[in-house]
């Protein structure tokens, strides 16, 4: 029996054939399947979020002084959100 750890939803498993060990229970596989489409879920959502954090600072990388104004940032604030890591919200 081996056991594993899903990082994104901090969920603790142990596998025995087609069943899964969690907290003292066993568990049908389709409930496993279940299980493995959440925290599959939650990676993609993850990604995605991601991704969009890297585009909307390459987006504001382009918007120049005026229209910095319009949505109130300054100039400073765009190179501090442009040094972020896409991981960092």
């Amino acid at each position: 029996m081996s056991a594993s750890s899903c990082t994104v939803c901090d969920s603790d498993r142990s596998f025995a054939g087609d069943r899964e060990i969690r907290k003292e229970k066993l568990m049908p596989a389709t409930v496993k399947k279940q299980s493995d489409h959440h925290c599959f879920r939650q990676v993609t959502d993850k990604l995605l979020h991601w991704i969009r954090n890297y585009q909307t600072r390459e987006q504001l990388r382009y918007l120049d002084k005026r229209q910095l104004k319009d949505i109130g940032l300054s100039n400073a604030d765009v190179s501090q959100e442009l040094n972020k890591p896409f991981w960092k919200d």
